[in-house]
């Protein structure tokens, strides 16, 4: 009698613009023991003094920034990734790598809809992968100089948890109404900041 439960590799998309704050969040959230198992499909790096990722498995992925031009990111995420995901399951199969527990997506966009959506419809990739959780990192400053939060309005939509950065650069009054201009721009939906790392999954009943 089967049990039922879901055996393809868990997917965490970690989205938000360039500079906004998700290679610190990473760096942190992967320096947990619990996430060693964990790899990271990522972009390269928008600006050359960027900061850099510090953990070992990980893989730059072309196409993971939206075009230039056209603001699409679609074309580059179902090539890209799915390529990169493909070699991944085959390398974990014959052992060619370590056991592969969990793949975190990286991405310089706020919308996670073009990994969705290749997740989903790729008959190969959806029977084997699965998008559990969307985090947003949103730039704090960022959210309070804009007081509609039109910069991030679809990614806070569809995320299942917020990760709001650079708090720690502003005064506690400001910190504490970007904070609040988030919660109430999604009821419910988890507001953390990046410096407790695992606490943005298990927020999210991921770990």
């Amino acid at each position: 009698m089967q049990s039922g439960r879901d055996t393809r590799i868990p997917v965490i998309a970690v989205i938000g613009l360039p500079g906004s704050g998700k290679t610190r969040f990473l760096n942190r959230m992967l320096g947990a023991q619990p996430m060693h198992d964990t790899v990271v499909l990522l972009s390269a790096p928008a600006r050359p003094d960027a900061m850099p990722l510090a953990y070992p498995r990980r893989i730059v992925v072309a196409g993971m920034n939206p075009d230039p031009a056209t603001g699409c990111l679609c074309c580059g995420i179902r090539s890209g990734v799915g390529d990169a995901l493909r070699e991944l399951f085959f390398k974990a199969l014959s052992r060619r790598v370590p056991p592969v527990a969990r793949v975190i997506v990286e991405s310089a966009t706020t919308d996670s809809a073009a990994l969705r959506f290749t997740l989903r419809h790729a008959p190969f990739l959806g029977q084997r992968y699965l998008l559990v959780a969307t985090l947003l990192v949103l730039d704090a400053r960022v959210v309070l100089a804009d007081a509609s939060c039109n910069v991030a309005q679809a990614g806070v939509q569809a995320a299942d948890c917020v990760v709001l950065s650079h708090c720690d650069l502003m005064p506690e009054a400001d910190s504490a109404s970007a904070i609040a201009m988030v919660q109430a721009r999604v009821p419910g939906t988890p507001v953390v900041l990046p410096d407790f790392g695992v606490e943005a999954l298990a927020s999210v009943g991921l770990h």
